[in-house]
This record gives structure tokens, sequence and C-alpha cells, in this order.
């Protein structure tokens, strides 16, 4: 922390971005120079890597992780480009982390460190992915915590054991997912589980509970018939609140990245535990929760005169570039994983591939100044990815403007009134009403 500066009162500007999917190099910064300019004026600008950084070229034995599911690489060198571009961090707990591999992953925090971009959310036991990365700024430190609620279980960082040893992977939350139906349909859910041979005859006739686990899939009655219901693993969320806690103390800012895809990418809603989980961060200490998964835009909740901005979009888009095998594979091996999730990979890339889908090709960018913890200034740039003035440039940001500015504006502004947060819409830009 620099000496005779209040940590709790001197203005700090974080600026944050959504999803990087890079899979080739930036061939001329001139693309993106606003976006560049905008993100080197702030004190701090983080945004979500979902690229392995790694050479997979004229090696045999180098291949993706066999459970992947995009299977996203970048060349080496790419760490710079997104130096080049003004990120000064980038959340890595995500559900990509560990397609290609635990050491590709270690590889792509070395060509990080390499490039001074910091990054939080993977490591090589539990601890290390917990662990937030500390960026200084001349206002005091700002500590970065990255965790995720996507992702496969086999992804997830561990510690050591009596029985094991520590498995390196990503600081995740685990979640449990409800179908939400009525009690009439859960009833009869459990006669036919009950009926089914493989049930076990003294769970037959068994009425009254809330819940049922109905072959995979766990089924509740309540409210929201037709949706869905999570729940966080109280360890994991315990010990995520503790680690904010903690950064809060050593810290004069507290962010918090938060991957979530749930319910699904269609939505742009956040699932129902996302706004507990990140109004327990920001009770905990944090001054601003960013999320990004769906690849899509989400709302912005004002909670206790601090932001969570639901989802960010993307920031870089390269879809384009992934091989359809690799998805049509993915489908194969989705035993075990969301198969809405797989379907909704696919359509994308058939989207992408088309130009056809929208929501991909659009972000935002959202500067936010903080004194004493508390949100004092934003703004909220529309970002444009369609590359339609360049084709050379398609999956590359651009700050939006005129009707396009409008249309994203305006897209935030009607998503943020379920969390009765007003967006004011400027000339190409917007602003969270405090």
């Amino acid at each position: 922390m620099t000496q005779g500066v209040d940590r709790d009162h001197a203005a700090i500007t974080i600026a944050v971005v959504g999803d990087c999917i890079i899979a080739r190099h930036i061939s001329s910064l001139d693309d993106v120079a606003e976006v560049r300019r905008l993100l080197s004026s702030a004190d701090v600008s983080l945004g979500n890597l979902e690229s392995a950084i790694v050479d997979v070229s004229g090696d045999p034995r180098r291949g993706p992780d066999a459970l992947g599911q995009m299977w996203i690489v970048a060349p080496p060198g790419i760490a710079e480009d997104l130096r080049a571009m003004g990120l000064d961090g980038v959340a890595r707990a995500n559900n990509h982390a560990t397609d290609w591999g635990a050491e590709s992953m270690f590889e792509t925090s070395r060509a990080l460190e390499l490039a001074r971009v910091a990054h939080a959310g993977a490591g090589q036991d539990l601890d290390a992915a917990r662990a937030p990365a500390f960026l200084q700024t001349s206002a005091g430190q700002v500590a970065f915590v990255s965790v995720t609620t996507t992702g496969r279980a086999e992804a997830r960082a561990t510690r050591s054991s009596p029985r094991a040893t520590a498995h390196p992977g990503v600081s995740a939350i685990a979640t449990t997912r409800e179908v939400l139906v009525t009690s009439a349909q859960l009833e009869l859910l459990r006669r036919i589980q009950a009926e089914h041979p493989s049930v076990a005859a003294d769970t037959a006739g068994v009425t009254g509970d809330a819940a049922l686990d109905f072959f995979g899939v766990r089924f509740a009655s309540g409210p929201g018939t037709g949706g869905y219901r999570y729940r966080a693993d109280p360890a994991d969320l315990r010990e995520f609140v503790e680690s904010v806690r903690q950064c809060r103390a050593a810290a004069a800012l507290v962010i918090v990245s938060i991957h979530a895809h749930e319910p699904g990418n269609w939505s742009d809603r956040p699932a129902d535990f996302l706004q507990s989980l990140a109004r327990e961060a920001i009770d905990a200490g944090a001054s601003a929760v960013f999320g990004h998964g769906p690849h899509r835009i989400r709302g912005i909740e004002l909670y206790r005169g601090r932001p969570i901005l639901y989802s960010l979009g993307n920031f870089v888009f390269q879809a384009d570039a992934l091989d359809p095998a690799a998805l049509e594979a993915a489908a194969e091996l989705s035993e075990g994983l969301d198969p809405s999730d797989v379907s909704a990979l696919m359509k994308l890339w058939t989207n992408l591939k088309t130009g056809s889908d929208r929501a991909a090709h659009r972000g935002l960018l959202a500067a936010m100044t903080f004194s004493n913890g508390q949100l004092c200034a934003s703004s909220l740039v529309p970002l444009d990815l369609s590359g339609e003035h360049h084709p050379g440039a398609r999956g590359l940001p651009r700050v939006a403007a005129g009707a396009a500015a409008q249309s994203i504006l305006e897209e935030v502004q009607q998503l943020s009134l379920p969390f009765m947060t007003k967006i004011r819409i400027l000339k190409d830009t917007g602003e969270i009403v405090l």
C-alpha cells in the first residue's frame, strides 16, 4: 500500500469487461484503440479469460482433455496481446480453464505472469485457486477474487487429505439444481420411479417429500414451476465468503468475479442463487461483483451502494475459429454435463458461423470509481463485436455508437429493472443512478 494515502477515502477506478475467448493474435491494435484507451485509463482493468495459452502445434502427445467442452486454445504471445489491450488482470475460475489439462493450465499461468497480467481462480490446489490476486494502485491494493459455479467436477481444485493428494484446478462453488414442478407432477414422478425395477422396494410409495431424485435429475415442487432452483454447497460458500472477508482486511478494495452460466446461456436472467451469492460477497466486504459466462448481457443491481453486474457479455469472442468436430465430440462425451448447455454450445457455434447470434456480439465495459468502498461514479460503455466495420475485426471489441449503442444500453436498462436499479442513458454511454 502506498504510504501517506488513506486507503478508505482515496478514489480508485476499476474497469471490468466480460468473457475473453481469444484464439488468434490481434493483428492491429488500431481495431481496439478506443477500448484500449478506456481500459488503460482505469487504475485497474479486469476481465475473464477462457482460452488456454499454449503451443499445441507439432506435438502429437498434446491434446485436449477428454472431458473438455469446447477446447479453446490460443497461441503463445496472446498474453502480451491482452496486456497491450489494457487488461491488468484476468479471472481464471471458469468452465474452460482445464480444457487442455492441468499442465496447460499451468502454462497459461506462466504466460500471463511473463506478460505481467495478474490472474486469480486457478492453481495447483484449492488454497492456490482460492487465493486472490493483488494489484497495486496509488491509492492502495486492489484484491481480485475469482470463483465459478459452472464446470465439471473434475476441474475443481482440491486439498490434500490422508487419502488423496491435492488436485489442481479452479476455485468453484458447487450447486445442486432442482427442476421445479407442481406437487401433482412430483407425485406422478414418484409413482413412476417406485414402479421401476431399479428402485429399491423400500422406497416405493414414499410420499410427502418436497424433492425427488428421478433417474439423475432432481425435481422439486415449489414456486416458479417450469424453472429451476439452485442450492450452493454450504462449505464452498463459507470458504468463498471468508476469502472475501480476509481480502477486505488486507486491501483498499475487493473486486469479485463470478463465472455463472446458470440457468443456461439462453437466459438473460441469472439463476436464483446468484443474487444471494453476490450479496454475501458484498456483505463480506466486496465493493463490486462482476459476472460473465452466458455470453450475453444480464442486468445490474445496486446493493448497499455497491454494484453487481450479473453478466457483461463478451469482450473478445473468436469462437468462430473453433473446430466443429470438437463440439461434436463434446456432445458425445456429455454424460454428467447439463445437456442444455452442450446444446447451447452447438447452437452458439452454428449461429456464430452464420453471424446470426446478436447476443454473442454485444458486451459492456463498466468503468467504476469507488471512494471509501462505495460506488461514486460509473460509465457503462457498450461494445460491438460484430466486426461489421472490418471483417478481420470480427469478435474484437469496438466501442458502439449511435443506434447500436442505444440498443445495448436500452437492453441493460430493461434487464436491470427487476433489481430496482435505474440506468441513465447518455450519449452512447450509460451510468448507474446512485
